[in-house]
C-alpha cells in the first residue's frame, strides 16, 4: 500500500507522504477491503484526489527517491498496527490502515472525506461491520450536476458549486451532457437560457421569480442570509433527484 501512497504523492508533486496520500493509496488498491468500503460511499480515487489538492494544494515537484511520512501519517500507521493486534490478526491489512486513518483527530485524509460529504464515523462503522461478517453495500451512484448561470452571477454559482461538492462529493460537472440534473441559477436580474438535456431545477436567488417557460416539478429558493441552510436543502433534494441516487 505504501507504493500506492508514494505514487499518489508523486502525482500531486508532493515531497512527503501524508494521510491524504494513504487514503488515495487505499482507494487505488481496489481489491482491498478498505477500497470496497470507501467506494460503497461513492468515493473514487479521482474525486478524492481533486479534494486533496483543494485541501493541501499541489506541490512543486518531488524527487524520485525516498519520501518521508508526515507525523500524522506515521501515527495512523501505528494505530493500524494496534487495530490489527486488537482484532487478533497476524498481519496489517487495508481495513486496519483505514481504521488507523479514522483514528486520528485531524489531517488531510479526514479533511478530504469531509469535503466529499462522508463522515469518518460512518466509514469506521462500516469497516467494523465488514470485520463482523456483514456484506459491503454496493457503491451508490453520485448525482452529476451542471450549473447554468449568467456571466454576471458566476461568483454566486461558484459558491453554490463548491458547497454542493462538499455535500455530494464532487458532484458538479462541466459538460451538461454528462449531467443528471441541471441547476438553473436565477437571480433577481434574470435567468440564463436553459437546455432540456437534463432534469432542470431552478434555484431562485433572493426572491427571484421562476424563469419563463414550462413549469418545473422542483425549485429551490436560496437567500444570501440563509445560504448554508438553503444549500443543504438543495443537496438533500439532489440526492433524491433520480432513482439511482441514495
Amino acid at each position: 500500500m505504501s507504493v500506492h501512497a508514494k505514487d499518489e504523492a508523486h502525482r500531486l508533486a508532493h515531497d512527503h507522504i501524508g494521510t491524504e496520500h494513504l487514503l488515495l493509496g487505499l482507494l487505488r488498491q481496489s481489491t482491498g477491503t478498505a477500497a470496497r468500503v470507501l467506494t460503497s460511499f461513492g468515493l473514487t480515487a479521482e474525486r478524492c484526489a481533486r479534494h486533496a489538492v483543494a485541501v493541501v494544494g499541489r506541490g512543486r515537484g518531488a524527487g524520485g527517491g525516498h519520501l518521508p511520512f508526515t507525523p500524522r501519517a506515521k501515527k495512523s500507521l501505528e494505530l493500524a498496527v494496534r487495530q490489527a493486534l486488537e482484532f487478533g490478526h497476524d498481519h496489517v491489512a487495508t481495513e486496519h490502515l483505514l481504521l488507523g486513518l479514522l483514528g486520528l483527530t485531524d489531517g488531510g485524509a479526514l479533511d478530504v472525506l469531509a469535503r466529499c460529504g462522508v463522515r469518518g464515523e460512518d466509514v469506521r462503522e462500516r469497516v467494523l461491520a465488514v470485520l463482523a461478517g456483514f456484506v459491503v453495500p454496493q457503491p451508490r451512484p453520485a448525482v452529476r450536476v451542471f450549473l447554468r448561470y449568467r456571466h454576471e452571477d458566476r461568483h454566486l454559482a461558484g459558491r453554490i458549486g463548491d458547497a454542493l461538492d462538499r455535500h455530494l462529493g464532487g458532484a458538479v460537472v462541466e459538460d451538461v451532457r454528462e449531467s443528471d440534473v441541471q441547476l438553473l441559477v436565477v437571480s433577481p436580474e434574470g435567468a440564463p437560457p436553459a437546455e432540456t438535456s437534463a432534469t432542470t431545477i431552478p434555484v431562485l436567488v433572493d426572491g427571484a421569480p421562476p424563469p419563463v417557460g414550462p413549469p418545473h416539478d422542483n425549485r429551490v429558493e436560496l437567500r444570501h442570509e440563509t445560504f448554508l441552510r438553503d444549500v443543504t436543502r438543495l443537496a438533500d433534494l439532489l440526492r433524491h433527484a433520480q432513482p439511482a441516487v441514495g
